[in-house]
């Protein structure tokens, strides 16, 4: 198993290549230092386990290779250059996998307790999205930062409306 990584934001691109005992080596080229966050690691199948979780944004799939089998599965999400957020959305205590499409401001995730695909618009285009449990539910919230205001805007709802938003100074 083998997929490439490109970031057109950061303008960087990783090799990650998968072997039949599920080892991982990654073969890093122009300064992918910030972009490893595309290579993670959560626990996909509820067995307690961490999981390989890669993006190909090549062909807009999600590789889990999962613990409590070895079985490597593909989703499809996204589009060509949307950033990928493996976090758990909606509190079950397994990895959800979202894309936030840097052009549109369209988020997409694919909620594990209902195997449906949530679709949403939050942020404006150019911003810098990330996730995380920003309030302490054990849900990962959709976070947005405006690099030109410093402002920060988090929806807990994943409804495309801030329930909060901060300036770090």
């Amino acid at each position: 198993f083998s997929a490439t990584f490109f970031d057109s934001v950061r303008n960087r691109s990783m090799n990650v290549y998968l072997n039949l005992i599920g080892l991982i080596i990654i073969s890093l080229f122009v300064n992918v230092s910030a972009f490893a966050d595309s290579a993670t690691n959560m626990d996909t199948d509820g067995d307690g386990l961490s999981d390989i979780a890669l993006y190909s944004p090549a062909d807009n799939k999600a590789y889990f290779r999962r613990s409590s089998n070895g079985t490597v599965n593909a989703a499809e999400i996204g589009n060509v250059g949307n950033v990928p957020l493996l976090r758990d959305f909606d509190g079950d205590e397994i990895a959800d996998f979202g894309t936030y499409n840097p052009t549109t401001a369209e988020w997409k995730i694919f909620r594990s307790s209902t195997a449906q695909l949530r679709t949403f618009t939050f942020g404006t285009p150019g911003q810098i999205a990330l996730a995380g449990d920003f309030n302490g539910n054990g849900s990962s919230s959709a976070v947005i930062y405006n690099r030109e205001t410093g402002l920060w805007s988090v929806d807990t709802n994943l409804n495309g409306q801030a329930n909060f938003t901060f300036t770090v100074a």
